[in-house]
């Protein structure tokens, strides 16, 4: 009889010793699928050579992190900067456009978001979403790209005269 009770002790100790362990398991992978779902996505801003696809900037951006365009009219020779920045969802917007006058190719069809600060004519647009930045680069017209804040390109790092394309992708 001891022996008898003794077995089922043993059996009732598997099943638990199994029941924890596979409960263990199980909310062990449930929180691993949790944590890998809710990951921060990851992308990459790329510059390209637009004609041949040839990559001649790649670097990680974060949602937030801001990419400016600092020109030098070709024709007005005025002050032009051009502000983007990534959303959450990978998206790139345009968040600012900055410039001394109005010449070819500066925006001025659009009437709101604009105003004058410091002498300098500020456009800051809703929802201006764009899926890439296409500009034929010059080493004179367009003196530097910075990320946030930080120059990470100047215009002779990349081919003068050559159409360029930055876009974002993600990793």
């Amino acid at each position: 009889m001891m022996d008898l009770m003794t077995k089922t002790a043993g059996r009732r100790r598997a099943a638990s010793s199994f029941l924890t362990i596979f409960t263990l398991v199980t909310i062990v992978s449930l929180l691993s699928l949790a944590c890998s779902a809710f990951q921060e996505k990851e992308w990459m801003v790329l510059i390209r050579e637009a004609s041949e696809e040839t990559v001649l900037y790649k670097s990680p951006i974060q949602a937030g992190d801001v990419i400016g365009f600092h020109w030098i009219h070709s024709v007005e020779h005025i002050e032009w900067s051009e502000t983007f920045q990534l959303n959450e969802e990978g998206n790139l917007y345009l968040i600012e456009s900055r410039f001394a006058g109005f010449g070819a190719g500066i925006p001025h069809e659009h009437q709101d978001g604009f105003f004058v600060e410091e002498g300098m004519m500020v456009f800051e647009p809703k929802n201006h979403q764009i899926d890439y930045y296409d500009w034929i680069h010059s080493h004179t017209a367009l003196p530097e790209i910075t990320y946030n804040g930080e120059i990470i390109l100047k215009g002779e790092d990349l081919p003068h005269h050559q159409s360029l394309r930055m876009i974002i992708e993600e990793r």
